[in-house]
């Protein structure tokens, strides 16, 4: 029971990243804080959200939005 709870509050949390990153505001999406980087993959991440554009921002944001959402009801669901 606690699992599906867990799963619910993050599938929640990627829904609400999917519509930060469709109506966010333009100086909300550029002064994102990144953090930092444990690997080589999220430095390269780190550096292509740093170096683009808005529109590209809002694209990554949704795009991870999306891999939460479907990830967590994939596993909610079996």
């Amino acid at each position: 029971m606690g699992l599906k709870v867990l799963l619910a509050i993050f599938a929640i949390m990627g829904f609400a990243l999917m519509f930060f990153g469709v109506f966010g505001k333009k100086k909300d999406i550029d002064n994102l804080y990144v953090g930092t980087s444990s690997s080589i993959f999220e430095l390269i991440v780190d550096f292509v959200y740093v170096l683009s554009s808005t529109l590209l921002k809002r694209m990554i944001i949704f795009v991870l939005g999306l891999i939460t959402v479907v990830f967590t009801m994939g596993v909610f669901l079996s």
